[in-house]
């Protein structure tokens, strides 16, 4: 293929990227969901000095939130080709915008390595995989924990049937999360287990998986950690944006409820766009039920729930995707791979 015309079909990829996102985007604000409502207590809440605050806050830590991300990427990819922060920082955004019209938000992997000059796109997908796991891992390991606290708040566990099936729930949970931290900081051991499982493809596939040894468990260990750190990022935002709206819980609900929601939409299979609904349906069911025991649960209380969780999703992905659209034209799908396929 000469260069004018991989040219053109790499600028006629990233036009069709930047339309479907942009398409997906007014599809789900302006024509599934209900958006006139939300947008109608915002213009309430903006004559409010407190919800401005607030709403400046949770601005602001979307940056912290996606540029812990780039911190992760550059520190996984850094193993293999050098990229700066700011490079890291587009790529993240790029794959923001590429995964919003894909299930599940797979598009994420592929809209980061195509920005990538040296290494091998599909060695950066499974780099960026390493990543996904950790943030996918954090969020079970929470999400289990705050199940543990909120089972008693559903049954009365103080008689000996459900005290028994209570404690059989926590110990499975405690011993699922930690198999799956020991695994994922042995995951470099992934690639013997794909090599052993498919051993008439061992050299074919030997080529890509082996960029799982590269990673030691002390060098996961550090990306678990921003991975954490990530997600008490925007669990803050999630607190923040209900405090905004005036949904008031005792601090001890909130690390019960948030890590639940969270927990909730992740095993839901989504394309990304639609999480708006089920993270508002999750939302309204998880803190409703905290709130109806108070007596305290009403329709303003209810819109206001809605009106978080779509913010939240607005901020984190919505604002995230419209600005990743302006680095897709830096993604280059067709370059050739002649003296890359090692790399």
């Amino acid at each position: 293929m000469n260069t004018k015309v991989r040219k053109s079909l790499n600028f006629l990829l990233q036009l069709i990227i930047i339309l479907l996102a942009y398409w997906f985007i007014y599809r789900e604000l302006f024509q599934k969901r209900d958006i006139l409502q939300v947008v109608k207590i915002l213009k309430d809440q903006f004559l409010n000095r407190a919800f401005l605050y607030f709403l400046i806050y949770v601005f602001l830590l979307m940056f912290v939130n996606w540029g812990l991300e780039a911190q992760k990427w550059k520190y996984l990819i850094g193993k293999f080709e050098h990229i700066s922060f700011f490079q890291s920082f587009k790529a993240v955004f790029s794959g923001v915008t590429v995964s919003v019209f894909t299930p599940n938000r797979i598009g994420e992997y592929f809209g980061r390595v195509f920005i990538l000059k040296q290494l091998h796109p599909l060695k950066g997908v499974f780099i960026t995989f390493i990543g996904s796991m950790g943030q996918l891992l954090s969020t079970i390991v929470f999400g289990l924990l705050a199940l543990l606290f909120f089972i008693p708040r559903l049954f009365d566990i103080s008689f000996f049937p459900n005290q028994l099936i209570y404690w059989s729930i926590v110990i499975l949970s405690l011993l699922c999360i930690f198999f799956l931290i020991l695994f994922y900081l042995n995951f470099q051991y992934v690639s013997t287990l794909i090599e052993r499982l498919i051993p008439h493809k061992h050299e074919k596939i030997k080529r890509y998986t082996d960029i799982f040894k590269s990673y030691q468990s002390r060098e996961l260990a550090f990306v678990f950690l921003i991975s954490i750190l990530r997600y008490m990022i925007f669990s803050s935002q999630f607190i923040l944006l209900l405090l905004a709206f005036d949904i008031k819980l005792p601090a001890s609900q909130y690390l019960i409820l948030v890590p639940l929601i969270f927990f909730a939409i992740t095993v839901v299979p989504t394309i990304a766009l639609s999480e708006l609904g089920i993270r508002g349906s999750i939302s309204l069911y998880l803190i409703g039920f905290f709130i109806e025991n108070s007596g305290n649960m009403n329709n303003d209380t209810s819109v206001g729930i809605i009106a978080a969780s779509t913010l939240l999703w607005v901020i984190n992905l919505v604002l995230p995707a419209i600005i990743g659209a302006l680095f897709v034209f830096n993604l280059k799908f067709l370059r050739p791979y002649k003296n890359n396929l090692n790399k």
